[in-house]
């Protein structure tokens, strides 16, 4: 009887770290992606190809307006990096310098737009290669991406959305029955 439960922990154990190791791989993976400006090309290419429908050189042409698009931002953020690290420097001195303050805000808001423009006009020479059908799926993509406050507000303070129960899920409107588990 023991030596089942022994066998049965080892396995318990063994599963528990495979698990553990593949979810800190794909963290580390996707860490890696970020700094480098995406997942490798091959990744995008794939992807568009098999949700799109892009032809290959479509993908191409495609991966090559993101990838100049993300050489032409990388500067926009750093600098955005900077401004951030010293508005928090700012923070901790003992008396804020009202006028530094706004300046980096200006700054802040100014390569935020920059930024933002950038990733408009990416999206718009995206568009331009792609064929009627292949924009619309394009348009279903980002539909179903998160639209921040616009839709659902601000999250409270216990980090979620108005409605929302600390652990995400909707809680019913007051006077409803709430749904079963």
């Amino acid at each position: 009887m023991r030596k089942g439960w022994t066998i049965l922990l080892v396995i318990s154990l063994a599963f528990n770290v495979g698990i553990v190791s593949i979810i800190g791989y794909r963290m580390a993976e996707r860490k890696k992606w970020m700094r480098e400006g995406g997942p490798p090309r091959d990744v995008r290419e794939n992807f568009m190809q098999k949700n799109l429908g892009l032809s290959k050189e479509q993908a191409g042409e495609i991966d090559d307006i993101f990838k100049e698009t993300q050489k032409e931002i990388l500067p926009f953020i750093k600098e955005l990096d900077k401004n951030r690290k010293e508005i928090f420097a700012l923070v901790k001195e003992e008396k804020i310098d009202e006028s530094k303050k706004e300046r980096l805000l200006a700054e802040m808001s100014r390569l935020q737009m920059e930024i933002e423009k950038r990733m408009l006009n990416n999206i718009i020479e995206t568009r331009s290669k792609m064929t009627a059908a292949q924009r619309g799926k394009l348009e279903k993509m980002f539909n179903g991406q998160p639209r921040g406050f616009a839709e659902e507000g601000p999250p409270d303070l216990e980090g979620g959305r108005p409605g929302e129960s600390p652990a995400g899920r909707r809680r019913p409107p007051s006077g409803e029955p709430r749904p079963p588990r």
